[in-house]
């Protein structure tokens, strides 16, 4: 193209004189006497004395009018603009946002660029990315199955991507084995036989079986083993290897901060609920139990507001409906509290016998969440 505009201002003939003739492609676009100067800029349309003129006088205020005109179109312009800017500063700030503790918020707020724009693999990708970097193996699973299976990718991204997919493979495959090991070890009607010596040593037997093979994620199953361990000794050690193979997941860290309490070793407890938080502030089950050990500690605004969080986070959290009774019973806020339990009630709410006797008076606050025994 450029050889071509050059045969053509050829072609159109060039101002000469008889001593120093200029080709037109050269030649000042302003005064038309002078050489181009591209001394300073290789871009340059100016002579150099046009150039300075350009400089001195910039900008002729008789048109200031029509470019104020031009600005305010611009902006309006902008304003009815979709989101394209606000949806590319959410792509753009996810990864801060989650490293700051605001992973959830960063989630949903790539998930609804996705909405927006579901064809966007460097939004799906980065999603992907900061689900797996924080233990949200669900939400990465989700993008990876509904925005990226199928897509073109670069030679690294499909790398990545195959990781995390194995990753999530092993977590999911030893999801559905401990319901088949369930469903082998209790018979339909009998599921009693889950809280008895003898399903938990079998359960655990065929548990440790899978901790040797790499189909599976070996945190979980030790998270698992925790879960059906009757010893809290044993149990703390299943939950302290999981956090150790996978720190990326939060509940394990959860579950020993409740393991802790409820031996009564409130300051640990506290250390590991805190652990979460400064990774995921929005995680539930931390702040619930945050907040009851603001509760145990005496500090019983703190923990009604750390619980209140809590519900407002997720109100289908184990156990944070009957927390926030306690909590505001605790806080003498008994109205309240009763407002809230026939509100959950009506829901379709059950309490287990253990809240029941706290509510009657029969247990203390410190009994009802510390094994006194």
């Amino acid at each position: 193209m450029e050889e071509q505009n050059y045969t053509d201002d050829r072609n159109a003939g060039m101002n000469r004189d008889e001593e120093n003739w200029i080709p037109e492609a050269d030649r000042c676009r302003k005064c038309q006497r002078r050489k181009i100067d591209r001394t300073e800029n290789r871009n340059s349309i100016l002579c150099h004395d046009c150039r300075e003129e350009q400089i001195r006088y910039p900008f002729p205020k008789k048109m200031i009018p029509v470019v104020l005109v031009v600005i305010a179109m611009v902006a309006v312009a902008m304003m009815r603009t979709p989101g394209v800017l606000k949806y590319y500063k959410i792509y753009d700030q996810a990864k801060e946002q989650a490293a700051a503790g605001d992973i959830y918020p960063a989630l949903l707020g790539l998930q609804s660029v996705l909405d927006e724009y579901p064809d966007s693999v460097p939004v799906a990708e980065r999603m992907t990315e900061l689900a797996m970097e924080h233990g949200y193996y669900d939400a990465a699973a989700y993008v990876l199955t509904e925005y990226l299976e199928g897509k073109s990718v670069k030679d690294s991204t499909y790398s990545k991507l195959s990781a995390y997919s194995r990753k999530l493979n092993g977590y999911y495959n030893t999801y559905e084995r401990v319901d088949e090991i369930v469903e082998e070890l209790v018979s339909e009607g009998d599921a009693d036989l889950l809280e008895s010596e003898d399903f938990r040593e079998q359960f655990r037997t065929e548990l440790l079986e899978m901790t040797e093979s790499t189909d599976y994620d070996r945190a979980l199953i030790y998270y698992y083993l925790a879960a059906f361990s009757a010893d809290q000794d044993e149990a703390l050690e299943y939950l302290q290897q999981s956090v150790k193979i996978d720190s990326r997941l939060n509940a394990p860290a959860v579950a020993m901060g409740t393991n802790l309490r409820r031996r009564g070793d409130i300051a640990a407890a506290r250390d590991s609920y805190e652990s979460v938080l400064t990774r995921d502030r929005y995680d539930s089950g931390a702040l619930r139990g945050l907040g009851i050990v603001s509760l145990l500690e005496g500090d019983k605004e703190q923990g009604l507001a750390e619980i209140q969080q809590a519900f407002e986070n997720n109100p289908e959290e184990a156990y944070v409906k009957e927390t926030l009774i306690i909590a505001l019973m605790e806080c003498g806020k008994l109205e309240e509290a009763d407002q809230r339990l026939r509100e959950f009630e009506a829901d379709g709410a059950e309490f287990d016998e253990d809240f029941q006797t706290y509510l009657g008076g029969e247990v203390s606050l410190y009994d009802y969440y510390v094994d006194t025994q």
